[in-house]
C-alpha cells in the first residue's frame, strides 16, 4: 500500500540516485534499482548510503535488484544510471516491454514516463540519453531532468530551480506540477534535446573552469570562459535544431553557473587536479568517481569534426584530457586564435 499515493520508481544507485530518492521520499514511495543483487540486500539490510556522503534512506525508500519490478512499480521511471550504461539499459527494458506484450499483460491505454536524468553524450553513437531511449522504447514517453543540482545541496534541503523538459509541452507541464516542491521549483520545457545537449556541453565547460581556478586565474577569466561557452552551446542547439532559448533556462546558464563555480561538482574537480599536474587515474582516485564531462569532450570533438561545429573550448578540453596538452597549453591555444 502506498503511504503517500504516488510512486516512482528510481534506476539507478549512484550519488545523484540517491540524492533523488532522498529528496523525493519526502513525497512518494520509492522503489530503487540496482543490478547487483549483492548491493541491494545490503543496503536493505542497513539501509545506508555512502554517496555524495553517508546518511541513512528514509523509511518510504525500498530496494530491489529485479528490473521488471521496479519499472512495474510506478508510471514514473527516473534513470539515473551513467552514460556508458543507458544503450543496455535501454535494451534491458525493451526485452521486458516485450515479454509483457507477448503474455498480453501489457497495457498501451496509457504509456510510462522515463525520465533522465544523466548528463552527457555517448561517444559512439554521439546521441544524448532521449535519443538512445526513444530510439529503443516506443512504448514510452521520454522526458528529462537537468539544472544546477548539486548533489550535496539538494539533499540538504537548499533553494534551486531545475528543468524538466519533453517532446510534449503538456507532459513536461504535468511532470512540473507533480514534482514541484518548495525545495526543488520545476520548469517546463518542450526543447528535449536543448536541455540535454546544455546539460552535456556544461559538463566540458565545468573541467576548463576547474582548470582556470588550479591554474590561478581570477574572476575575469572565469567571466570570459562561461561567455564563450555560451556561444559554444548556442552553436551545438543551432545546428541540432534546438531552441536558442533554452541556452538561458536552468538548463543552460544555470547549470553552467552552478558547475563552473563549486568544488562539489566531479567535473570542476577534474580540471582543477589536470592543472595540478594529476593524471586522469590518479584524479580517479582521488575524487573516488567517474565523470561524465570526460567522455562527453570526447564526443564532442567527434560531433565537431562531423558537424563542422565552432566548439574551441570543449576541443582544447578534449586535449587536455588525452594529455596532448597541458592546461597551460591549452589556454595559450584559446587566447592566440585568430580573431573572425
Amino acid at each position: 500500500m502506498s503511504k503517500f499515493g504516488n510512486k516512482i520508481s528510481i534506476l539507478g544507485s549512484g550519488a545523484w540516485a540517491n540524492t533523488l530518492a532522498c529528496h523525493f521520499a519526502r513525497n512518494f514511495d520509492i522503489l530503487m534499482w540496482d543490478y547487483k543483487a549483492e548491493r541491494v540486500e545490503l543496503v536493505s539490510k542497513t539501509r545506508k548510503f555512502d554517496r555524495p556522503k553517508e546518511g541513512l534512506f528514509p523509511d518510504s525508500v525500498q530496494f530491489t535488484a529485479d528490473l521488471k519490478e521496479a519499472l512495474d512499480f510506478s508510471d514514473y521511471i527516473f534513470s539515473v544510471v551513467p552514460m556508458k550504461g543507458i544503450l543496455e539499459l535501454s535494451h534491458k527494458i525493451k526485452e521486458i516491454n516485450k515479454v509483457k506484450t507477448l503474455s498480453g499483460k501489457s497495457d498501451h491505454s496509457a504509456k510510462k514516463i522515463i525520465i533522465n536524468c544523466s548528463k552527457g553524450i555517448e561517444q559512439e553513437a554521439l546521441k544524448t540519453p532521449s535519443e538512445i531511449f526513444a530510439e529503443n522504447l516506443d512504448d514510452f514517453h521520454i522526458a528529462s531532468l537537468s539544472g544546477p543540482n548539486l548533489a550535496l545541496e539538494v539533499l540538504a534541503g537548499e533553494p534551486m530551480i531545475s528543468s524538466i523538459a519533453s517532446s510534449e509541452l503538456s507532459l513536461s507541464q504535468g511532470l512540473q506540477s507533480l514534482f514541484s516542491d518548495h525545495r526543488l521549483r520545476l520548469y517546463a520545457s518542450d526543447d528535449l534535446l536543448g536541455v540535454e545537449f546544455c546539460g552535456a556541453v556544461k559538463n566540458v565547460i565545468a573541467i576548463a573552469a576547474g582548470a582556470s581556478d588550479g591554474l590561478g586565474f581570477g574572476a575575469s577569466t572565469k567571466a570570459s570562459l562561461i561567455t564563450r561557452a555560451l556561444n559554444e552551446m548556442k552553436e551545438l542547439i543551432k545546428v541540432k535544431g534546438c531552441q536558442e532559448e533554452t541556452l538561458y533556462t536552468a538548463a543552460g546558464l544555470g547549470d553552467l553557473i552552478a558547475t563552473s563555480n563549486s568544488e562539489l561538482s566531479r567535473n570542476y574537480r577534474v580540471g582543477y587536479f589536470l592543472a595540478q599536474n594529476y593524471s586522469l587515474d590518479e584524479i580517479y582516485q582521488k575524487i573516488n568517481a567517474s565523470t561524465e564531462g570526460v567522455s562527453t569532450a570526447f564526443a564532442l570533438k567527434k560531433l565537431a569534426s562531423s558537424e563542422n561545429l565552432r566548439i574551441p573550448i570543449c576541443l582544447e578540453v578534449a586535449d587536455m584530457l588525452s594529455g596532448s596538452k597541458n592546461p597551460a597549453q591549452a589556454v595559450d591555444s584559446l587566447m592566440s586564435r585568430k580573431i573572425n
